[in-house]
C-alpha cells in the first residue's frame, strides 16, 4: 500500500486546505450518500482493488489487491510494463469502470454507493481526465472543448467560455481558442486537454500516458504544465506513464507488475524527488 511520503514531497496536511473544491451541492442522484459511504480522508482512497475480465479459464486478472491514497496537492505516478494494470487502476479510480472487489472513495464519496448517473456526475464535477490521444471533439473550437465540462454541468455558455479563456491563457493557448483541433499541433492539443481537465476545478486529475503521443519538447511542456498547476491549485494528480521525466517529477511512485504492487523495488530517482526543478510553462 502506498501511503508514505517521499523526501521532499508535499505535506498533505499542509496542502489540503489549499485544494480548490467544486461548488457545493450534490453531483447527481445518490452522489452524496449518507453513513459510511461518505467519510473524511484524502482526495483518493483505493482499498484492495481487484479487477477480473471474463470468466472461467479465459478470465484475466488485471488487478489483484492494489491499494493507494492521494492527499490534496500530491502528484503520484503509476509505472510498470505494458499490461501490468496501470490503465485499469486509473479507470477504477476515476469511476470509468467498477472493481470486481475493493473500494474507491473520491473526495469523500464512496463510488460503490453511486448508480451510473451518480458516477457520471461525479466524473463531470470532481475529476479531470487527460488522455494520451487528447479526446477533443473535432467539430468544436478549442475554447468550446475546454469549456465542455462546464457546459455539460449547466453553466451558462458565456460564463463557461469566459472560464475557458482564462484556462487557455494559463496554458499558453489564448491565440488558438478559435481554432479547431485539426489546425493546431499535438502539444497544443494536449495543453488544451489539460486546460479542459482543470476548468471545472476538480479535486482529482487522472492522466493516462499524457505525454505518450508527444515528442520530447512537447512532452516536457505538458509535464511542466501539470506540475505547475498541481503546485498552484493543490489538485491531486494520479498519472500512468512510461516517461522517465514524469516519474522523476512525481512525489511518489507506485510500481505495478502483473496486477500487483511491486515491493522492495529500488527507485533510483527517489533521492531526487522534491529537488526536480520543473521549469515554468512557455507557450510554443
Amino acid at each position: 500500500m502506498v501511503t508514505s511520503r517521499a523526501r521532499g514531497g508535499p505535506d498533505p496536511g499542509r496542502r489540503r486546505h489549499e485544494a480548490v473544491r467544486p461548488p457545493a451541492g450534490p453531483v447527481g442522484r445518490r452522489a452524496e450518500p449518507s453513513g459510511d459511504a461518505r467519510r473524511p480522508g484524502g482526495v483518493l482512497e483505493a482499498r484492495g482493488l481487484h479487477k477480473r475480465y471474463g470468466d472461467g479459464e479465459s478470465a484475466v486478472d488485471a488487478l489483484r489487491g492494489v491499494s493507494l491514497e492521494l492527499a490534496a496537492g500530491e502528484f503520484v505516478a503509476v509505472v510498470g510494463p505494458s499490461g501490468c494494470g496501470k490503465s485499469t487502476l486509473l479507470h477504477l479510480c476515476g469511476g470509468m469502470d467498477r472493481p470486481s472487489s475493493g473500494t474507491v472513495t473520491v473526495d469523500g464519496v464512496g463510488l460503490a454507493e453511486l448508480d451510473d448517473e451518480g458516477l457520471t456526475a461525479l466524473r463531470r464535477d470532481r475529476i479531470g481526465f487527460v488522455f494520451q490521444f487528447f479526446n477533443l471533439l473535432p467539430t468544436l473550437t478549442l475554447a468550446e472543448n475546454i469549456a465542455l465540462p462546464l457546459l455539460l454541468a449547466g453553466v451558462p455558455r458565456g460564463d463557461g467560455l469566459a472560464r475557458a479563456r482564462a484556462g487557455a491563457n494559463r496554458v499558453g493557448l489564448a491565440h488558438r481558442l478559435e481554432h479547431h483541433p485539426a489546425r493546431v499541433s499535438g502539444g497544443e492539443l494536449q495543453r488544451a486537454a489539460v486546460a479542459r481537465a482543470l476548468v471545472h476545478r476538480p479535486a482529482l486529475v487522472i492522466a493516462d500516458e499524457p505525454t505518450g503521443n508527444l515528442d520530447t519538447d512537447n512532452g516536457g511542456r505538458v509535464l511542466s504544465l501539470l506540475r505547475e498547476l498541481n503546485r498552484e491549485t493543490g489538485v491531486a494528480v494520479l498519472l500512468a506513464t512510461h516517461d522517465p521525466a514524469l516519474t522523476a517529477a512525481a512525489d511518489r511512485v507506485l510500481r505495478l507488475r502483473d496486477g500487483v504492487e511491486e515491493e522492495g523495488v529500488a527507485d533510483p530517482h527517489l533521492a531526487r524527488i522534491g529537488e526536480v526543478d520543473v521549469p515554468r510553462v512557455l507557450p510554443v
